[in-house]
């Protein structure tokens, strides 16, 4: 996993929960109550109600994904390598694989 993809999808999720995405996502539910809540529906609008509720379904998904993604690839990074070697390390500063 290259850092510059994990970069990618942080952002993306950053941009995601900021700015003008938040607000259409705003206006998606509002939509989604207005519809929701017609006496007589035309098929189109039941339609685009299932759609909309599968859209964020798999938006869901796919945030949780990129979140497991971006926690993976954090780890990954080379200024961990020096976090790793400070647990690996008893309370003498031996490390572990020395003993």
């Amino acid at each position: 996993m290259s850092n510059t993809t994990g970069r990618l999808a942080r952002s993306f999720l950053l941009e995601l929960n900021q700015g003008n995405s938040k607000d259409a996502f705003e206006y998606l539910t509002n939509l989604l109550s207005e519809l929701e809540n017609k006496n007589d529906p035309e098929p189109t609008e039941v339609r685009l109600v299932a759609q909309i509720y599968s859209f964020v379904e798999k938006l869901e998904i796919l945030k949780s994904n990129l979140g497991s993604y971006v926690t993976e690839s954090l780890k990954n990074l080379p200024g961990n390598k020096l976090s790793d070697l400070w647990e690996n390390t008893s309370i003498d500063g031996s490390a572990k694989t020395l003993k």
